[in-house]
This record gives C-alpha cells, structure tokens and sequence, in this order.
C-alpha cells in the first residue's frame, strides 16, 4: 500500500520538493496519471497521484486558483508540478488551498521524465506485492502448522508475538484473558481498558495509548458478532505496519476457527455429562465401577454418600451459551474456592428441566451449607435474586440416585408453592411431606377452615392479620415476648391479639389437642393458599 511519502522515496522524485500540504503525505496512492486536459478530474480515479507540466492552463493562470479544490474533490491524493515549461508559478491561492486541505503539492526536478516516474511506481508496486505474497504464505503455513497440531489459543499467542516481535494478548467476548504471550502481570486494568476501547470504537483496526502501555486491538468476528479479540501491546507507542495489520487479520481466522471448535468440543461435553446425569437419576447405570470410570472421564469423582442439589433461577440466562457460561462460572467458583488443588471435581453441574441440577459427592457435602451459601451470594452478585435451591437426603449407592433425585425435584416444587427461598432440605419439609403427598386436597380444605375458618374470616371481613400474628406465636412456641419481637409490634399488642384469637376460637390455646390441630390446620393453610 503506497503513500505520498513513499512515493517521494523513489529515485526520480529525490529531488521533488513539497511546496504545499505536508500533512497529507500519508495519503494513499492507487496509481499515476498524467494531466492532458484541463477538467482532468473527470477522467482520473479516487487515489491517483497526478503528474503534470500544467500544459492545459498556459496562458490561463486565473484557471489555476480552483484546480487545487476540484482534485481534492475527486478525493485524488496529491499533485507532481513541473514548472518553467508552460507555468513558472504556482498561484499563492493554491498552496493557500493545498495546505488547508492537506493536498500534497509536489514541485518536480525540470528534467523529470514522466514515464520513469511511473514506471518506477508500477515497479515499487510489484516489489511490495510480491512481499506481500510472501508475507501471506508464510502467515498461512503457521497458521496451518496450528490447526493441523491441533493447536491452542496459547500456541496461537506465542506464535503470533514470534511474528509480530510484539506482546498479545487474546481476549473472549467478555473482555477476560483467555490467552497471552509473553504473560503479564496485574492483567486487570488493562482488561478494564480494553473494554472501554473496544466499546467506544469501531474502527477495525483501534489503537490506544494508555498510562502504561499502547494496545493495537483487532475484533475478531463470526458472522455479526464479536466473539473476542486479539491486542497487541508493548510500552512504547507504535503504528501497525501494513504487514502487520494482514498478519492480524489472517491470524482472526485461527482465532475463530479454535473458538468456534472449543465450543463444540465444551457443547458435546455437556450433552455427555446430561447424558450421564440421566443414567444415574433413571437407572440405566448399575454397576458402580462403570459410573465411576465413567465420572472419573468427566473429571468427577464419583463418592458416596452423594446427595442431589437442584439450582432454580427465575430470571436465569435465556440463550443455551449464556446458560453454559452461568453453570461453568458457579462450577468454577465453588470448585477453587472450597477444593483448590483437587484432581478431579467435587460437584456434578448440568442442565435438566430448565433447573441446573448438581451432584455432591462425600467432600462436597462436608461443606453443602456453606456452598450453598455461596452460590446464593454469586446469583446475587450477577443480578438474578429470585432463585431457588433445594437439597435431597444421602444417597448410599447408584440405586438410591433416582430417588434422591425425586425428593430434591419435589421440594423444589413445594419451595416454589410456599414461596420459600435459600436452602431448602427435603429432610426439613417436616409435616409438608405428608400434607402435599395427600390426594384428595378438597378433605384438607374442610378440614383447615372446620379448624379456623373463623380467623380466617375474621381477618378477610377486617382487613386484619391475625392468622399470620398466630402463626408466629406457634413458630416461637407459644412465646409471645419472641413472637412479638419478630413481629416488630409491642408486646401488649400481641398479648391483646392473642386474646382476641381465643375469642374468635372460643377456647384456651393452652389445649394440646387444640393448639396441635390449630398449627396443623395453619401449615395446611399456608401450604393450600400458594398453590
């Protein structure tokens, strides 16, 4: 790719001088013409470079003032002037215009011989194509030499910086490190500003100088989306060259290619771990040397006891990636912060009826409450609060897996029903058990408003609440000083709903019998009204 100042490199225009528009010497040049005619930007072509004796306009050098104006319009990207023949001057307005616009205006030796000045051009184009021939095989075997190895986004870092002489860092659609040569330390601000480059330009090529470096940063695109990008860094500033930019832009098709192969290779793994999941919940594996080694190919240690949590996001990811990403983020975050070091993994994610399902293995367990905690705090942190998490009881064998299974996918259901959020134990649900696996759900009704159908009416015809003031009396054991402080009301206050409710009920609450049927009838109540 030719500029000006290339052109001026040549040997026949060593002596050319720039009289007017040096600002414009970076202009590209597509090729030379000679100037025959005075409307000459009719018959030129964006880019050329004019050479000229200004023969159209002997005689007329008022014609001369708007030349300069009308060439920059046709978007020509420069003008060569041989003076003394037909024009010994260049008017005042043109240089005036010349260097308004950042026209380079040329002055050339008295003896330049046109055709030398083009024929050296065409040759100088040649040489640099040729070069760039070569460039382009040579990038292409690399290139080739990493896909055919098989290689990786490391291999294609540290061969590309080999070229480049430069430092890369390889970046995916989030802005996070997946690859760098040589690696660099404290990675983050510079990733902090990447983003912000990336983000505010869209330029192919974005070059950026920053407090402790200058980047050269190239999106890398699969159809319309960017799928990462390849920067280019070292401390001092510094300009692509031509070769440079077509090394980068050859290397984007290595980069998509082991992106788009990473994502089938990750694809094909989750089906296999659904797969294998499935397997176990629905028995179609028994012997437990088969489950474990083939746990031990998708990096899990299959161990008992082993128990089944499952994950449900309201507001979770749509989009499968999205979805694949939030489970390998949590997997990740657990996995190095509770088992750092471990060979193999503690916890089993995947994907099963729009819930991520998660199998603990005996170490995952030892810490289950505080996991679980954790992962809540994750969920939080990305935004998505409304979730829910239940856990079954221990399996002992691979025969106990479909059941735990059940038991986590059916207090899920109840957790859902009940509105009821955090850590879930299906060996918590206490009396709920009972009360949900009863199928004729019209016989509980009866039997919850025969027991306090009058508070519950009492409470509808007086916008009241002393049902839920009740319930909490029962979950403090009958203590009205604790029931009242979680209901953050005065003590008399609830010493004097109390009463009231043994009104409505027309007896002591002191009654076993009584107040066992009463907080029976509540739970029924509660567990019937969120269905």
């Amino acid at each position: 790719m030719f500029r000006v100042q290339d052109l001026l490199e040549l040997p026949s225009f060593l002596d050319a001088a720039v009289v007017a528009g040096s600002s414009g010497l970076d202009r590209i040049v597509g090729d030379l013409s000679v100037m025959e005619v005075p409307d000459i930007e009719s018959y030129v072509r964006p880019g050329g470079f004019l050479l000229t004796t200004l023969y159209p306009f002997s005689g007329q050098p008022d014609s001369l003032e708007h030349l300069i104006l009308r060439l920059d319009a046709a978007r020509l990207s420069g003008i060569g002037v041989k003076l003394n023949r037909y024009v010994w001057d260049i008017p005042p307005a043109c240089l005036e215009q010349a260097d308004r616009l950042g026209f380079p205006l040329v002055i050339l030796p008295a003896d330049s011989d046109f055709s030398l000045h083009i024929n050296e051009y065409l040759s100088a184009c040649i040489r640099e194509n040729n070069k760039e021939l070569e460039h382009r095989n040579y990038v292409h075997g690399e290139m080739m030499d990493i896909l055919l190895r098989g290689g990786n986004l490391g291999d294609l870092a540290r061969i590309l910086s080999g070229i480049l002489h430069r430092a890369i860092l390889l970046i995916d659609q989030d802005f996070s490190c997946i690859a760098s040569h040589p690696a660099r330390k404290g990675e983050g601000p510079l990733l902090e500003a990447l983003r912000r480059v990336c983000l505010e330009s869209t330029a192919e090529f974005q070059i950026a100088r920053l407090p402790d470096c200058c980047i050269a940063v190239y999106p890398v695109r699969y159809s319309s989306e960017n799928i990462g990008y390849i920067t280019v860094w070292e401390p001092d500033p510094f300009e692509l060259t031509r070769l440079e930019q077509i090394t980068l832009q050859q290397f984007a098709i290595v980069f998509r290619v082991i992106i788009q192969h990473n994502i089938m290779v990750e694809n094909q793994e989750y089906r296999n771990q659904e797969l294998f999941f499935c397997d176990l919940i629905y028995s179609a594996v028994s012997e437990q040397e088969t489950a474990a080694a083939r746990a031990k190919m998708l990096k899990w240690r299959l161990s008992f006891p082993l128990s089944i949590l499952i994950l449900q996001i309201s507001n979770n990811a749509s989009g499968l990636r999205e979805r694949q990403n939030l489970i390998r983020l949590l997997r990740e975050k657990i996995e190095w912060e509770f088992f750092p070091g471990a060979p193999l993994s503690n916890t089993f994610w995947v994907e099963i009826q729009s819930s991520i399902a998660v199998a603990l293995n005996d170490e995952a367990l030892a810490v289950c409450d505080r996991a679980s905690d954790r992962i809540a705090g994750i969920l939080r942190e990305l935004g998505m609060d409304e979730f829910y998490m239940t856990l079954s009881r221990e399996a002992s064998s691979l025969s106990d897996i479909p059941k735990c299974y059940r038991e986590a996918r059916y207090t899920l259901e109840l957790a859902q029903q009940m509105k009821r959020h955090g850590l879930i134990k299906f060996r918590d649900l206490g009396i709920y058990r009972i009360i949900s696996s009863i199928q004729n759900q019209q016989d509980l009704w009866d039997f919850c408003m025969d027991t306090i159908g009058p508070l519950v009416e009492h409470d509808r015809r007086h916008n009241s609440d002393l049902v839920r003031t009740l319930e909490t009396v029962i979950d403090h054991g009958g203590n009205l000083k604790a029931a009242a402080a979680a209901l953050f009301i005065h003590y008399n206050t609830i010493r004097y709903r109390f009463r009231l409710i043994e009104k409505i009920f027309k007896k002591e609450l002191s009654d076993p019998v009584t107040y066992q049927n009463i907080s029976l009838a509540l739970k029924v109540y509660r567990f019937l009204s969120t269905e």
